[in-house]
């Protein structure tokens, strides 16, 4: 007889291979330490899989899988400690792809056998392989749009000055604007002219 260790091993090479299937790089840590047991590059995502397994149903065509780490009392996983539970029926070679967020803190959960998931809460993830190829990304940093309240991280914003003003250019006397302007110097001449003077002038 098969030891449940050695079915735990099957279950992890056949995980290997489903998803090798789907055309994704399968890694897997250099030690056993580790909370997850492999590393699936999606060639768009980088996902922790933590691989379950069950063998004999436990009754009315349910399984019960343990999906708690640590010895004695399990501590659920997190989000912080893998992505997805990838869980194999072997009886059925069945496996369901569940994300962590959706065991909800569970150390144990009761899936139901294929021919008896219709209309249960784990319909949806019997053989859903796609949610790793699109898994949801975190909405609270992504869907964060740039607003009039909040602007874009690659918007600048003019910094007024806060100091004293700097001190004005002095005016240009109206000799240097005349110099400067032929027109203004003809003007400012045909102001100036008295025809009394000019026939002094000529008399002299």
């Amino acid at each position: 007889m098969v030891s449940k260790n050695r079915l735990g091993e099957l279950s992890e090479l056949m995980f290997q291979l489903r998803a090798g299937q789907q055309g994704w790089i399968v890694s897997r840590p250099c030690t056993e330490k580790e909370l997850y047991d492999y590393i699936i590059d999606t060639r768009r995502h980088l996902l922790r899989v933590q691989v379950k397994s069950s063998v004999v149903p436990c009754s009315k065509g349910r399984y019960h899988i343990n999906l708690g780490r640590g010895s004695g009392s399990k501590i659920p996983y997190t989000k912080q400690d893998i992505d997805f539970f990838a869980i194999h029926l072997v009886p059925e070679d069945t496996w369901y792809i569940l994300p962590v967020e959706a065991a909800a803190g569970r150390v144990g959960l009761t899936v139901p056998k294929l021919g008896h998931h219709t209309g249960t809460q784990c319909e949806q993830y019997l053989e859903a392989w796609a949610l790793m190829a699109n898994p949801r990304t975190d909405r609270r940093a992504t869907d964060r749009q740039p607003t009039d309240r909040q602007p874009a991280l690659c918007q600048t914003k003019e910094i007024q000055p806060t100091g004293p003003e700097p001190p004005k250019p002095p005016a240009k006397s109206s000799r240097k604007r005349r110099a400067q302007n032929p027109t203004f110097t003809l003007l400012a001449c045909a102001q100036d002219f008295d025809p009394r003077l000019a026939r002094k002038q000529v008399v002299q």
